[in-house]
């Protein structure tokens, strides 16, 4: 295990399947990044001047199941927080994986479980559907990434 993961927290129930912020850096992926990818997503962030809709992730574990991409961007721009949509990974029906790999057998087990262990699939590895689950847009700005009085107004912050 990880050393990190002792003082790792977790998303309070209550705030399950409602928009939080958190620091991208307590986020745990399961997929690497491509270079490119990644560059394109930063610029989109300063082009929009923000993010259009929160990553989605494990609330028990703090997982990214979708944006990865948007995380890793988020640490390069040196962001302090980042909108999160938490959901029960394990109980939720409504949240379901499968691969793009034929190579791999993919799991909600085997995503999280890599995750933790930080052995990380290949980049696209996965792909998670949500039925039923409306995702929010967050049209977050960048001013809210700080953590000032008028984010932690907006948004509960997870720290």
């Amino acid at each position: 295990m990880r050393h990190d993961l002792l003082e790792r927290k977790t998303i309070p129930r209550k705030l399950f399947y409602k928009t939080v912020l958190i620091s991208p850096k307590q986020l745990l992926p399961h997929e690497e990044t491509r270079k490119e990818s990644l560059d394109m997503v930063i610029s989109l962030i300063k082009a929009y001047g923000g993010f259009r809709f929160p990553v989605l992730i494990d609330g028990n574990t703090l997982t990214i199941l979708d944006g990865h991409h948007r995380v890793e961007a988020a640490i390069k721009l040196g962001l302090k927080f980042i909108p999160v949509f938490p959901v029960d990974y394990y109980k939720d029906e409504d949240v379901m994986v499968f691969p793009r790999r034929k190579e791999f057998r993919i799991t909600k087990k085997s995503v999280v479980s890599r995750a933790l262990k930080g052995i990380l699939y290949p980049p696209k590895t996965t792909r998670h559907v949500f039925r039923r689950i409306t995702f929010p847009s967050s049209n977050l700005s960048l001013s809210y990434t700080n953590g000032s009085k008028e984010t932690y107004m907006r948004y509960p912050i997870i720290v």
